[in-house]
C-alpha cells in the first residue's frame, strides 16, 4: 500500500508535481515557437521555451525529494513503459548515424525533449498516484485549449483557416479535438450545459480549421469516449441529444456556426469528396513510402526524408518511421503503442474516457499531419494511459486480497 504523506509533505509534493504538469501541458501544446519571432536577432536554442521546459523537468524529476511512493504493479509499468520509449527512441537516433548528408540533425535535440517529458510523466506517476496525475494535466492543458479556443472563436468571423499564435491549421485542429473529447467526457460525467456548449463550440472550432485529419480524429476521439461510457446509454442519450441542441442553436443563430458549415462543404464536401483533392498527401505517402522500400529493414535514416523525398517529411507517423526507421524501426513503435491501445479496446479501467479519447485523438491526427516531434502527444498519452491502466490492479485486487484473508482466518 501506498503510505500517507502529512499535510505538509503531502502540500509540497503537489507543488512539485502540480509544477510538472503544468510544464508538462505547455510541452504539448508549445509546439517549436521560438523567442525569435518576437525580437529581431537569432536566439538559436536559447530563443525557444520547449528547451527550457524540458529542462525544468529534467530537475523535477531528478529532485531527490520527491521519494517513489508507487505501488509494485505502477512500478513496473512506468519502469517497462519507459525502458520500450528509451529503445525505440535511441534506435531512432541511431539511424542518424545512416542518414544522408544534410539530413538535420535538430531532430536528435528533438527526439531527446520528447524522451525526457516522457520520462518525467513517469517519473510523476511513481511520486503520486496516476490518477491524479493525470487529473493534474488536464487542469492545466484544459485552460489552455480555452485560451486557444477563444482567441479562435474571435478570429472566426474572418476569412480562411483558422489558427491560432503562429501555429498551422492542422495543429489547431488537433488541439480543438482534445477540448472537445475533454468537454464531451466532462459533460457524461458531471452533466451542466456549459460543458454541453463547450463541446459544441470545439467542434465547430474543428471545422474551422479545414483540418480533415483533425475532424476524423475529433470522430474517433468521441466515439472513443462514447464507447468506454456504453454502460450508461441513457446518460449518453441524453447528453448527445443536449449536444446535438446546442450545435443547431450555434449553427442557425451565430456567424461562427454559418462559418463552420461553410468550411465543412468546402474543405470535406467540395475538395475532398467531389474534387478528391488531398493537399498532396497521397504523393508525400508514396514517396515515404518507395524510400522506405529501398532500405527495409533499417531504413534510410533519421531526417533523410527531407533530404531525398518530396517534402520535409512524411506526414504520417507510422511511414516516418518506416521510411527513416525500417521495419526494425516499426516493431518497436509497435511495442510502445501496443499497451495503451489494448487498453482502448479492451475498455480497461484506470483512467477516464477522455485519457482514452485523447490518445485516439492525437493518433489519427498524427496520420495526417506533422512529424516525430509534432507526434510527442501520442507518446505522452500513451505512457501515462499504460500507468493508468495498472494501477487499476490496485483497486480491483485488494478487495480480494481481504476476501481471501477473511477467508482463510475462516477456515483456520
Amino acid at each position: 500500500m501506498m503510505s500517507r504523506p502529512g499535510r505538509e509533505q503531502h502540500g509540497a509534493l503537489l507543488g512539485s508535481v502540480g509544477i510538472a504538469t503544468g510544464l508538462l501541458a505547455f510541452f504539448l501544446v508549445s509546439g517549436r515557437w521560438n523567442l525569435s519571432r518576437m525580437t529581431s536577432m537569432d536566439l538559436g536554442l536559447l530563443g525557444e521555451p520547449r528547451i527550457f521546459i524540458a529542462l525544468l523537468l529534467l530537475v523535477i524529476a531528478l529532485a531527490p525529494r520527491l521519494a517513489d511512493r508507487a505501488r509494485p504493479n505502477v512500478r513496473r509499468a512506468a519502469d517497462r513503459t519507459l525502458a520500450l520509449v528509451s529503445l525505440f527512441y535511441g534506435y531512432m537516433a541511431l539511424t542518424a548515424t545512416w542518414a544522408p548528408d544534410g539530413a538535420d540533425r535538430m531532430k536528435l535535440v528533438e527526439l531527446g525533449l520528447v524522451l525526457v517529458c516522457v520520462g518525467a510523466t513517469l517519473r510523476m506517476t511513481r511520486v503520486m498516484d496516476p490518477s491524479r496525475v493525470s487529473e493534474l494535466v488536464w487542469r492545466w492543458l484544459v485552460p489552455i485549449l480555452v485560451v486557444f479556443a477563444m482567441i479562435g472563436a474571435g478570429m472566426g468571423s474572418g476569412g480562411g483557416r483558422l489558427a491560432v499564435l503562429g501555429g498551422g491549421p492542422n495543429v489547431f485542429g488537433r488541439n480543438m479535438a482534445l477540448l472537445c473529447v475533454a468537454m464531451v467526457s466532462l459533460v457524461l460525467r458531471r452533466g451542466g450545459s456549459g460543458f454541453a456548449m463547450g463541446a459544441a463550440v470545439a467542434g465547430a472550432l474543428v471545422l474551422l480549421s479545414g483540418s480533415r485529419g483533425a475532424l476524423l480524429a475529433c470522430a474517433a476521439g468521441v466515439a472513443v469516449v462514447l464507447y468506454h461510457n456504453a454502460g450508461r446509454l441513457g446518460r449518453v442519450v441524453h447528453v448527445g441529444l443536449a449536444v446535438a441542441a446546442v450545435a443547431v442553436v450555434i449553427v442557425q443563430l451565430t456567424e461562427l456556426g454559418t462559418r463552420a458549415i461553410e468550411m465543412f462543404h468546402h474543405r470535406v464536401l467540395q475538395l475532398a469528396i467531389e474534387d478528391g483533392y488531398d493537399s498532396g498527401r497521397s504523393d508525400v505517402y508514396l514517396s515515404a513510402w518507395e524510400l522506405g522500400c529501398q532500405s527495409p529493414w533499417f531504413g534510410i535514416g533519421l531526417a533523410g526524408f527531407e533530404v531525398l523525398g518530396n517534402h520535409v517529411y512524411p506526414h504520417n507517423l507510422f511511414l516516418e518511421v518506416f521510411c527513416e526507421g525500417g521495419l526494425v524501426g516499426i516493431v518497436l513503435l509497435m511495442l510502445v503503442l501496443a499497451p495503451p491501445l489494448v487498453a482502448v479496446v479492451r475498455r480497461r479501467g484506470g483512467a477516464a474516457s477522455h485519457d482514452y479519447g485523447a490518445l485516439v485523438v492525437v493518433l489519427f491526427s498524427a496520420q495526417f499531419s506533422g512529424d516525430l516531434y509534432d507526434s510527442r502527444t501520442v507518446f505522452v498519452f500513451g505512457a501515462l494511459l499504460t500507468v493508468l491502466v495498472s494501477s487499476a490492479g490496485n483497486h480491483a485486487t485488494a478487495p480480494m486480497a481481504a476476501r481471501r484473508g477473511l477467508l482463510a482466518r475462516r477456515v483456520g
